[in-house]
């Protein structure tokens, strides 16, 4: 079994979702609509939905004392949940108040109890990432790590094996004996890009956690899961698919972007009158700009299809699943050579024919039992 996918996050302010339907040798997308459901993300073989849960330190402490508080936080987690799909959820708390044992304590408690509780729908869920505003970040790790041996102490048996960005390289070993430990090797690491693209560390990341495992566990017997990932850069004209990249490189599941870095008014302005809007070109893995883009005619066609006229607010939904149809084809060992044989760009052929040979990029189901009893 390949696990190999493309979260796509909300279309926030509609009502559309794309719903993809395994139609062999490739994925046929439908437009359903709905009422205000949100939070269907888009994906292949192994459908799954991600939960971005961002709370206040000080939110949960009050939810502690006020059951309308607590009850508003549940609330919040089931708007979120999908109860068709699996469910990874990816605490992220905003520490407003004084840091204590005893705070860090109930909010770890808190999430087990509240949040990982709901084992239901809840499949795998993350150590909360910590965020301290106007602080180190070495400091935010040293907390990361306390709120870790807290969670690890309750031994959460559907714990994603989660690395913060503000991880090292010197950190990070250390991060894995502490999930290992307790749970051993096998299992999903979520890596955090914190709203980077793949090219910018998350290479090293992966190839290092992979030497660790097959050196020290001799594992081979794992997934791994981008957090907060960027599809592509902005600036060149034409660009390669991030997305792509990752999964060339030993990545099975890649989850929607939660984080941007602000751009002034005026570079806003440069990005809308160059039209820098980009989507995925399946035939050579890059991403073009959509006015000059050799699949324009098809992803008109496309919207035609669905009566869309706001092409742009479509383009990254579109690119998701045009990258899902590759990444569906070379999932597939009978699939792989007449991918190899149609794709354009020269680059990518090559890397493919390498990872063909060196990576088989299959997970076990025994490994995903934990997270799906």
């Amino acid at each position: 079994m390949r696990f190999s996918v493309k979260l796509h996050d909300e279309i926030e302010g509609e009502n559309y979702y794309i719903r993809l339907v395994r139609v062999k040798p490739f994925l046929k997308p439908k437009l359903s609509k709905i009422g205000n459901i949100k939070n269907i993300r888009y994906c292949t073989n192994f459908k799954c939905n991600e939960v971005y849960l961002n709370l206040k330190a000080s939110e949960i402490l009050k939810a502690c004392r006020d059951n309308e508080i607590k009850k508003a936080i549940v609330r919040k987690l089931n708007k979120k949940l999908s109860f068709q799909l699996p469910n990874f959820v990816f605490p992220v708390i905003d520490y407003d108040i004084r840091i204590s044992s005893k705070l860090i304590k109930k909010i770890v408690e808190f999430i087990i109890d509240e949040i990982n509780g709901n084992r239901t729908y809840v499949n795998g869920i993350s150590p909360p990432k910590v965020i301290i505003r106007g602080v180190d970040e070495r400091r935010w790790l040293l907390l990361f790590n306390k709120f870790l041996d807290v969670v690890l102490s309750y031994s959460v048996d559907n714990l994603l094996y989660f690395i913060p960005s503000y991880a090292t390289r010197s950190d990070i070993p250390s991060l894995i004996e502490k999930y290992t430990k307790v749970y051993g090797s096998s299992g999903i690491y979520a890596i955090d890009m914190q709203g980077e693209r793949f090219s910018s560390g998350g290479y090293g990341i992966v190839a290092m956690i992979m030497r660790l495992l097959q050196k020290e566990f001799k594992e081979e017997n794992y997934m791994f899961y981008l957090f907060d990932h960027k599809p592509r850069k902005r600036s060149a004209e034409v660009v390669p698919s991030e997305d792509m990249l990752a999964f060339m490189n030993g990545v099975s599941v890649i989850g929607p972007r939660h984080t941007s870095t602000p751009l002034p008014k005026k570079v806003v302005e440069v990005v809308r009158l160059m039209k820098l809007t980009k989507i995925f070109n399946k035939d050579d893995l890059l991403y073009h700009p959509l006015n000059k883009a050799p699949n324009l005619n098809e992803f008109r066609s496309w919207c035609r299809q669905h009566n869309i006229s706001d092409y742009e607010r479509m383009v990254s939904i579109y690119s998701d699943i045009k990258t899902n149809e590759v990444v569906n084809d070379l999932s597939d060992e009978l699939s792989v050579r007449e991918t190899l044989r149609n794709l354009r760009n020269p680059l990518f052929v090559e890397e493919l024919t390498k990872l063909n040979r060196r990576f088989s990029g299959k997970v076990s189901e025994s490994m995903l039992s934990r997270f799906f009893q």
